[in-house]
């Protein structure tokens, strides 16, 4: 059933731009060019909620691991005039908070909604007490021209010309529904998240996987 509301959705949306391209093919591509850019972050942070569930953890402190992450790396770009640099702080910045749920939530047995309020909460202190007005970073990561892809009619325009952690992202969401659904350690996950002590019986450590 679910397959097919998917199914469903997908067309939809594809009659839809089809109709709107037709009037004007140039908004079309804009409008869709610019969703994928803004949809990204929120399908990442929706694939983080996926993997947390399906291994038994309520991660509702994603908004404060996103906005720490995204504070650190504009921080340290600012500082550094490196956005490489800043982008390596940002991620490590997540590992780390990720890392201060983890204990929580697993090692500490606390409530796992209590764990992510407090990450959400010292999220939004911290950066407000450190933020200042007077940091820029220099320069963005420059998009990267497909050739090929950017060739073809209607899509090209849609898919090319993003920047790297676009790409990143994309097959990221892809590769991580790969190993959820397609490898033993996706199996394995589930197994944690849906039948912990059968999991356990079977010699998977939960609390290691969590």
């Amino acid at each position: 059933m679910k397959i097919r509301i998917s199914y469903v959705i997908t067309l939809a949306f594809i009659a839809l731009f089809t109709y709107f391209y037709r009037q004007d093919g140039a908004i079309a591509t804009s409008v869709v060019y610019t969703a994928i850019q803004f949809a990204l972050p929120l399908a990442l942070a929706a694939m983080v909620g996926v993997m947390c569930e399906r291994t038994g953890i309520v991660n509702i402190g994603i908004e404060g691991t996103m906005l720490l992450s995204a504070f650190t790396a504009f921080f340290v770009g600012a500082i550094l005039k490196d956005t490489v640099k800043g982008l390596v702080a940002g991620v490590l910045t997540g590992v780390i908070v990720g890392l201060l749920l983890a204990l929580m939530a697993v090692s500490w047995k606390m409530d796992q909604i209590i764990a992510g309020v407090i990450i959400n909460i010292l999220a939004a202190g911290l950066t407000s007490f450190l933020y200042r007005q007077n940091y820029s970073i220099p320069s963005t990561l420059s998009p990267i021209d497909l050739p090929i892809i950017g060739t073809w009619p209607i899509i090209g325009p849609i898919l090319s010309f993003h920047g790297p952690i676009t790409y990143f992202g994309i097959v990221f969401i892809i590769g991580l529904w790969i190993a959820l659904y397609r490898t033993p350690w996706g199996l394995r996950s589930r197994a944690v998240g849906e039948h912990p002590s059968s999991a356990d019986t079977a010699g998977v450590s939960v609390t290691k996987l969590r």
